[in-house]
């Protein structure tokens, strides 16, 4: 990608020119320009105004470059930089200007898409049942109630067997179990339960991230979430869960009241709070923010102040690549929000916007470096 190459496309879309894909790759640019500023990132509104200010004021010209200095100065692009201080300022915006995105395949986005593995270890493709009808697998019922959705029932059979489903990578899925809670589930992230519930309590456990809606219990059965050594108890409450064994634990609470326990604390959460832990057993409370927590049930990575391979690990789960790294740059960070459903090379092309980082694809491998 040349250095004007949204500045063809902006002088393309004044002349009514851009074909559907080109503007849908503008319209991701101008959402991926998002910029964090006196505590907060840009309003809906301001970045309405740059984008008209920048639409407004294209006309034809000898030399697009120009054009492309002033689009970044006026949205300062997306990029934030190395030990907490400004990379790309108004005063001072470096853009790469060789194409740093190399490509010969197609990878598209994730999709709806869930594995059910019951008890005799049969798969089930989730994302093929016939909506609106009933299948019995063994101990349970499963009815496809939408396009992404699907309810778990207890069956006719008595006795109870565990159950485990599956978002692979390159999709999610949303599981409704017998008590009415809803459980998504985002790419490469599993969930596992018992074909019923018992009369004491309703506990599952997870691994991935999985967002949880706990309906609350006539029967005041607690509902109890295990994440490797460490167990999540609700009564009725709405939360994040972002497990990875070995790695970490993040329990980040939107509604409600959870206690996050194991042999090390027990701490309980108030709204607004998250609870992370290190791959050493080590906690931290903090506030968060809820739009970058979610961000990913509606349907968007938020960059927040990471770097590439934080990026990119969530970038190979949605898309189902491999991801490997050649003397990259860590201290790079980004800030704001990239569509998940774009197609994986404008998500690469913002991310190469930093001149630190390039991206080379070949097959399903992603290369950074």
């Amino acid at each position: 990608m040349e250095k004007d190459y949204f500045d063809k496309l902006i002088e393309q879309y004044s002349n009514n020119q851009l074909s559907e894909e080109k503007r849908r790759l503008l319209d991701d640019w101008f959402e991926g320009i998002q910029h964090s500023s006196g505590g907060g990132l840009w309003t809906n509104e301001e970045k309405k105004n740059i984008k008209a200010m920048i639409l407004s004021e294209t006309k034809p010209v000898k030399t697009l470059v120009p054009l492309w200095k002033k689009m970044a100065v006026a949205a300062s692009v997306l990029i934030v930089g190395t030990a907490g201080l400004w990379i790309y300022q108004k005063s001072n915006t470096e853009i790469n200007s060789v194409a740093p995105v190399v490509t010969v395949d197609v990878i598209k986005p994730g999709e709806d898409k869930g594995i059910l593995y019951h008890a005799d270890q049969e798969q089930v493709q989730l994302n093929t049942l016939r909506k609106d009808s009933l299948y019995v697998f063994g101990r349970i019922a499963v009815e496809r109630i939408a396009d992404n959705e699907i309810r778990v029932m207890p069956g006719a059979d008595s006795g109870i067997e565990m159950q485990h489903i599956h978002a692979p990578k390159g999709g999610n899925f949303i599981v409704q179990l017998e008590d009415g809670s809803r459980l998504t589930l985002n790419a490469n992230s599993s969930i596992s339960f018992p074909s019923s519930f018992d009369g004491r309590l309703r506990e599952v456990s997870t691994s991935g991230e999985v967002f949880f809606e706990v309906e609350k219990d006539r029967y005041k059965r607690p509902f109890i979430v295990n994440a490797g050594s460490s167990t999540i108890k609700v009564l009725g409450t709405k939360f994040n869960v972002n497990f990875k064994e070995g790695e970490f634990l993040r329990t980040a609470l939107f509604e409600g009241s959870v206690q996050v326990s194991n042999k090390d604390f027990e701490v309980r959460l108030e709204p607004g709070e998250e609870l992370r832990v290190d791959a050493k057993g080590k906690y931290t409370v903090r506030e968060f923010d809820s739009e970058r927590v979610g961000a990913w049930k509606e349907g968007y990575f938020a960059l927040d102040n990471k770097n590439v391979e934080e990026i990119m690990q969530e970038v190979a789960d949605w898309y189902n690549v491999e991801v490997s790294y050649a003397d990259v740059n860590l201290d790079i960070r980004y800030q704001g929000s990239i569509s998940k459903f774009s197609d994986i090379h404008t998500v690469l092309e913002i991310l190469a916007l930093a001149k630190g980082n390039t991206f080379e694809i070949k097959g399903r491998r992603i290369m950074v470096k």
